[in-house]
């Protein structure tokens, strides 16, 4: 969750700079298109909501990542504005799913004491947003915001790779509150 929730706000407070520095987009548009992903945001928590009822949170979790950096990819990749801001929709479709699916994924891992576990995720949350943007930062007055973005993609494979040593296991027949978002 800590590097799930560093990619998510790194998106945020850096995808204008992104925007100005690689799109050379305004600052009127930058701030316009980022404040637009957290619409996408929202719509794949909605979306999220309806799959998570349906699928294990495991591998919702490994979609949206994978969606994330697809939309990454996008965004990185071709320097101009309309395919940089297809990808960080398409990103932010993608981190729609970390927090609710990281929230039930820690609850679970927590024996179901939602208050135990919302409190170590708002904790390491904490650490990893009081980090990563800063580290994002000062990378960033070194080199170009454009290759100081890499850190998402590093923070959304470490992630996954937590994920695949560490499955989580549910029994079918428990009941998970909070999982339906």
């Amino acid at each position: 969750m800590a590097l799930l929730s560093a990619v998510e706000l790194t998106t945020l407070l850096w995808s204008a700079d992104f925007l100005r520095d690689r799109g050379t987009a305004s600052p009127a548009q930058a701030a316009a298109l980022v404040s637009s992903v957290t619409i996408f945001l929202l719509l794949g928590r909605l979306v999220g909501s309806r799959l998570s009822k349906r699928y294990a949170i495991d591998s919702l979790l490994r979609l949206g990542i994978l969606v994330a950096l697809i939309g990454f990819g996008v965004a990185w990749i071709q320097p101009h504005v309309i395919t940089m801001s297809l990808g960080l929709f398409i990103s932010g479709i993608g981190l729609s799913l970390n927090w609710p699916l990281g929230i039930a994924r820690a609850t679970i891992a927590c024996r179901n004491r939602s208050t135990q576990a919302t409190s170590l995720v708002s904790l390491f949350g904490c650490i990893a947003i009081a980090i990563v943007p800063f580290t994002l930062g000062s990378t960033a007055d070194a080199v170009v915001v454009h290759l100081t973005f890499l850190i998402v993609p590093g923070n959304l494979l470490s992630a996954t790779l937590v994920l695949v040593i560490q499955p989580q296991r549910v029994d079918r027949g428990a009941s998970i509150s909070g999982t339906g978002f």
